[in-house]
């Protein structure tokens, strides 16, 4: 669906129920909402793309390790999935539990503050360099 993630790893992320309830704006469908699932996905991808353009990476981004991809998907599905609960028109299901909601703010928290330790080098992530990355000292004549 997406360049790295798809909707089985929101359902990893934030549990099927969950992605089903948030991707149906009218609140009447049992079914996921693809339309809303690969927006938020695209938003998610994209917002991560953006905040690390023009650092050490190569982006889209090259991962080297199976280390690196899984900190990526899951700070991605994070974005998408409080993208998916938190635009929504309707009103949320009154079933869902508090708790589930409780837990946007922080997740996000979470995805932003690995997005900053990468971004300020604190985290170096096993990804393919930019081109423009400058690895040792150099002499401009």
């Amino acid at each position: 669906m997406g360049a790295y993630i798809n909707t089985a790893d929101l359902n990893a992320e934030w549990g099927a129920d969950n992605v089903i309830l948030w991707s149906n704006l009218d609140n009447t469908d049992v079914v996921i909402d693809a339309t809303r699932v690969a927006a938020a996905i695209a938003y998610a991808e994209g917002y991560v793309e953006t905040r690390l353009r023009k650092l050490r990476y190569l982006v889209p981004f090259v991962f080297n390790s199976t280390g690196a991809e899984s900190l990526f998907k899951r700070i991605i599905a994070v974005i998408a999935g409080e993208w998916l609960a938190s635009h929504r028109a309707a009103v949320i299901n009154e079933e869902l539990e508090a708790t589930d909601l409780n837990q946007l703010p922080a997740r996000r928290k979470w995805a932003e503050n690995q997005i900053d330790m990468i971004a300020s080098g604190q985290m170096q992530p096993d990804l393919a360099p930019s081109g423009d990355d400058v690895f040792a000292p150099f002499v401009v004549q």
